[in-house]
């Protein structure tokens, strides 16, 4: 098996998780009367990470 492959799969399902919680967040915050655009740094959702910017 090609270990780039499993590394490719493997940040494309970090960045799916990411963005799921990254969507759960916002809509908390939506929820809270949150009325600022936030946006989280996109580089780091490959790494499963989200980060203000």
């Amino acid at each position: 098996e090609n270990p780039l492959i499993d590394e490719v799969t493997k940040e494309k399902l970090l960045k799916n998780i990411a963005r799921r919680v990254e969507a759960n967040i916002l809509e908390v915050l939506k929820d809270r009367g949150l009325q600022e655009n936030i946006r989280f740094n996109p580089k780091l959702k490959t790494s499963g990470l989200l980060d203000l910017k």
